[in-house]
C-alpha cells in the first residue's frame, strides 16, 4: 500500500502506467478504486494517479470540516509528494469541483482539465429533484438500502435494468472499506460554500466538460453552463448515461478523454 502525507492527513494512492501524469479525483463517497474502468485504458498512454480523498477508502478520515479548497490542497499534496510538476487533471462530481479549484489556485500545475458530471457551484447551479437532495444530505436506512438508492441515483434506469452487474465492483469496494457516516457527512458538506462561476474566465487550460444526459445527481444542464463559461472548453454529452457515465459508458468516455488529452479533439 502506498501513502503520502498532505495537510496532516495520510492519503492512499496508486499509480498505473508511465508517461505524462494524469491525476484522477473521485467524488462523494468513492475512493480511487472507482476509476477501475479507466486506469487500464489510460495507463497505456499516461501515468494515471488515483487516490482516496480524505474521508473515504484507505485515507485518513478526520472529523473536521472539509471544504473544496482543502480537498484541492490535498490533491496538490499528492502531486507534490510524487514530485509531479504538472499533470492533466480529471475530476468527477465533487472531484470535478476539486479539479476546478486546483486549476484556479495552482494553474501552473495543471495541463489539460477534464470535468465530469460536475458544476461551478453557486446560485446558478441547476439543482436535482428535492428527493435526490434529501438522500444526499441524510443517510437513513440500512447500508444495503442506502446502496440501492445510491445506485438508482448514480446510473440510468436502462443500465440498472440490463447491466447492473457491471458495477458490482462498487459494492465490493464499499464493503471492503465502508465509509463512516461522519466522514460521508463531512464530504457531503464540502461543496456547500463552493462557487467559482465568477472566476471561470481565469482558467487558461484546454478543458473537456463531459456528462451523461440522464444525470439525476447533477443535471446535464450544469455541464452546458460550465462549458459556456470556460474560455477553452469542449462539451461532450453521453447519450443515455447517468451520473457515473464513466462507468456506464466507459468505452465512449475513455475514448473521448484520450482523444482530448492527445489533442485530437
Amino acid at each position: 500500500m502506498a501513502y503520502v502525507t498532505a495537510n496532516d492527513v495520510q492519503l492512499h494512492y496508486d499509480t498505473h502506467g508511465q508517461g505524462a501524469p494524469l491525476l484522477l479525483i473521485s467524488g462523494l463517497g468513492y475512493g480511487g478504486w472507482v476509476w477501475q474502468k479507466q486506469t487500464p485504458a489510460f495507463a497505456s498512454h499516461f501515468q494515471a494517479i488515483t487516490f482516496d480523498n480524505r474521508g473515504v477508502g484507505q485515507s485518513d478520515k478526520p472529523d473536521v470540516p472539509y471544504t473544496v479548497p482543502l480537498l484541492a490542497a490535498d490533491a496538490l499534496g499528492v502531486l507534490d509528494a510524487l514530485n509531479v510538476e504538472k499533470a492533466h487533471v480529471l475530476g468527477a462530481s465533487l472531484g470535478g469541483m476539486v479539479a476546478l479549484q486546483l486549476a484556479l489556485d495552482h494553474p501552473a500545475r495543471v495541463d489539460r482539465l477534464i470535468l465530469c458530471a460536475t458544476t461551478f457551484g453557486g446560485p446558478n447551479v441547476v439543482l436535482p429533484k428535492p428527493e435526490v437532495l434529501q438522500f444526499m444530505a441524510q443517510r437513513s436506512g440500512t447500508a444495503e438500502e442506502r446502496f440501492e438508492r445510491g445506485m438508482a441515483l448514480a446510473f440510468s434506469k436502462r443500465f440498472l435494468a440490463s447491466r447492473a452487474h457491471e458495477a458490482d465492483f462498487i459494492r465490493q469496494e464499499m464493503v471492503k472499506n465502508r465509509q463512516p457516516d461522519a466522514a460521508y457527512v463531512r464530504q457531503a458538506y464540502a461543496p456547500l460554500g463552493f462557487n467559482v462561476e465568477h472566476r471561470l474566465s481565469q482558467i487558461p487550460h484546454p478543458s473537456l466538460v463531459i456528462a451523461g444526459d440522464q444525470d439525476q445527481a447533477i443535471p446535464a444542464e450544469n455541464a452546458k453552463r460550465l462549458a459556456n463559461k470556460l474560455p477553452h472548453a469542449t462539451l461532450a454529452l453521453l447519450e443515455g448515461a447517468g451520473h457515473m457515465c464513466f462507468i456506464e459508458q466507459s468505452k465512449g468516455f475513455n475514448e473521448t478523454v484520450l482523444d482530448f488529452l492527445k489533442g485530437t479533439s
